[in-house]
């Protein structure tokens, strides 16, 4: 029993310890189906419906 709880439990430090963890996150909706964040994403008037897609970059920071 102890010898099984020992290797869960540095089974869980090694996975752990090799995961990474992102150094910039940057997250943005683009409402105009472009795929980039601009000025022209704009959300359309109150009472109108607006389709948005939501973007997250893990790679870089808002300024690349």
């Amino acid at each position: 029993m102890l010898k099984r709880l020992l290797t869960i439990t540095f089974a869980i430090v090694a996975i752990a310890g090799f995961a990474q963890t992102a150094h910039a996150q940057y997250i943005y909706m683009d409402a105009n189906g472009d795929g980039v964040w601009s000025t022209a994403d704009r959300m359309s008037a109150i009472g109108t419906p607006t389709v948005v897609s939501i973007w997250v970059n893990t790679g870089f920071n808002k300024n690349g």
